[in-house]
């Protein structure tokens, strides 16, 4: 009886570590972002998820607004570097589409929004265009709308 007692309290430490284990590396991280004021100039929508989105940054001299117009082109898909199972910090449907909704309402009103990314939100389309970019999702954080890319 000693033995099994003893072999139990020798394994607990190891189901433990396993477990943790399990949570730590099932939840996903998400990487820092930014978002920078834009002003949306025109939201096509090709059907409920995919989209073109040509902002104006307002200058601040920070990444947006080193171009005079930036064109995101996008739709909901799994992102870059994302396993093909388990848990994802993508987007859901819903979070993308409410985005869309949200910046149309912007576009309509003609003010500004913040508009910005989670880690590598963007991945321009041709290196010689760097204004012109993809994005595989989007989300509303904190009343700014960002995109994402590349599973963080």
């Amino acid at each position: 009886m000693a033995t099994l007692r003893t072999s139990r309290a020798r394994c607990l430490p190891l189901i433990s570590a396993a477990l943790l284990a399990g949570v730590f590396l099932g939840t996903p991280a998400s990487a820092g972002g930014d978002w920078e004021s834009v002003r949306v100039l025109k939201l096509s929508r090709a059907n409920a998820i995919s989209f073109t989105l040509i902002v104006a940054p307002i200058p601040t001299g920070t990444y947006l607004s080193r171009c005079s117009r930036f064109e995101i082109h996008g739709t909901l898909r799994r992102l870059e570097g994302e396993w093909p199972i388990g848990r994802s910090n993508a987007p859901s449907k819903k979070e993308h589409i409410a985005a869309l909704e949200y910046l149309q309402s912007f576009e309509r009103r003609g003010r500004p929004v913040n508009f910005g990314w989670i880690g590598e939100g963007f991945r321009a389309l041709d290196p010689k265009r760097p204004c012109v970019v993809e994005s595989r999702g989007l989300r509303v954080v904190d009343g700014a709308v960002v995109s994402y890319f590349h599973q963080t």
